[in-house]
């Protein structure tokens, strides 16, 4: 799914009930051609929405991620325990990551690949690690290409 596909299904209605199909919903894949740009977020975040469910998500995202959580107070990821990520040191990008970590009580592992400096790496990883987090479980592992 592009890019420009996700900009229109989230312009285009966000769902006011849950949809049957994404209640069963257990796994969560999602390219860089679905989480780019000002839409990228409203697209994954409607989806969490809709999918209370969710325990493992692997996500790519793209530079240039637009995400505010004051917009999202009500998305939580009851369920969550597998979380793979794949992004740069984007500001916005590591604050959606904060936000996943805060809303998901039962996550237990996080791999993130990055494709920065040992130093870059290291500021991200002091960063998501003084983060608030609803698990205390959670096990944070970087990866490298």
């Amino acid at each position: 799914m592009s890019g420009g596909v996700s900009e229109w299904l989230v312009l285009d209605s966000v769902p006011k009930e849950r949809p049957t199909s994404l209640i069963y919903l257990k796994s969560l894949e999602l390219t860089q051609w679905c989480l780019d740009g000002n839409y990228g977020s409203a697209f994954l975040l409607s989806l969490i929405k809709c999918s209370p469910n969710l325990e493992s998500m692997h996500l790519e995202m793209e530079d240039g991620l637009d995400f505010s959580a004051d917009e999202y107070s009500d998305v939580w990821l009851e369920h969550l325990k597998d979380l793979f990520v794949c992004f740069g040191t984007n500001e916005l990008e590591t604050e959606l990551i904060k936000f996943i970590f805060a809303r998901s009580p039962k996550l237990e592992k996080v791999s993130i690949l990055t494709a920065v400096d040992r130093k870059q790496e290291s500021k991200m990883l002091k960063t998501l690690l003084r983060a608030p987090c609803a698990s205390r479980a959670v096990t944070i592992t970087p990866l490298r290409l």
